[in-house]
């Protein structure tokens, strides 16, 4: 039976300003330690990395805790920095990032929304990591974050299951509806990594592997901002996410 729930993601998954799909787990089963360490902005480096973060730092039962996570952009970037970076970013008013302790800070990018060249000190930080990348590298780097996280999660036997914000495995399109993000069904079609990719973790909303933002779009549910509805998010919680994992939460 799970008695913890780790849930990771990007604004489609943070529940700290508004409710997401996370928030109605946490509705339906109060019961359950739940930790949600999403965050808006979030790439795909900060969700594996802050996840193996925390999993080390806590001493959950792998027996008896679920992983869930909400991949983000392929086009996103994120750093982890010193303390003292951190405070200076504060200072000149970038909030785009995250902390968990003195010794965990993050600074994100936010993608191809561009919001790191609204800062200057941003700007410095992410000019060449974007001018060094083209949509193949960054596609392949989620990829390698995906395969990291699930290798840390399989050695350490923790329950897990995976999903993006959106789809973007189709082999024809460059880019999904949402934000333009590149798709890696596209670029890496050729990569051997692609090609051997186990899906056997994952859930999808349908066999074409739509996720929420596309889940929201047939619901006529996204917002002026492109996030889904909170309407939406109980919805794809109800209709998706609880059916999939009921056996977890039950299995003694």
């Amino acid at each position: 039976m799970i008695k913890n729930l780790i849930v990771n993601g990007c604004s489609f998954t943070d529940d700290r300003v508004v409710h997401t799909w996370a928030t109605e787990l946490k509705k339906k089963y109060p019961e359950i330690d739940y930790h949600n360490i999403a965050s808006g902005a979030a790439g795909n480096d900060y969700i594996c990395n802050s996840t193996i973060d925390f999993l080390e730092k806590h001493s959950f039962n792998p027996n008896n805790t679920l992983v869930l996570i909400m991949w983000s952009g392929t086009g996103r970037k994120d750093l982890r920095i010193s303390g003292e970076w951190w405070y200076h970013l504060r200072e000149e008013g970038y909030y785009s990032g995250r902390n968990f302790s003195d010794s965990e800070y993050y600074v994100f990018s936010g993608g191809l929304t561009n919001s790191w060249t609204t800062n200057k000190t941003t700007k410095k930080m992410f000019d060449w990591l974007y001018r060094l990348s083209d949509p193949t590298t960054l596609c392949q780097n989620s990829l390698l974050n995906f395969l990291n996280l699930e290798n840390y999660l399989k050695v350490n036997q923790y329950q897990y299951k995976c999903t993006s914000y959106v789809n973007y495995w189709d082999l024809l399109e460059q880019s999904n509806f949402n934000a333009g993000d590149y798709s890696i069904g596209y670029f890496c079609k050729d990569y051997s990594l692609y090609q051997n990719y186990n899906f056997s973790n994952w859930f999808f909303v349908n066999e074409q592997k739509d996720c929420l933002a596309e889940f929201a779009h047939q619901l006529g549910e996204l917002d002026t901002t492109g996030h889904p509805t909170e309407i939406c998010h109980k919805k794809f919680a109800e209709d998706v996410v609880i059916p999939m994992i009921k056996n977890f939460i039950t299995l003694n």
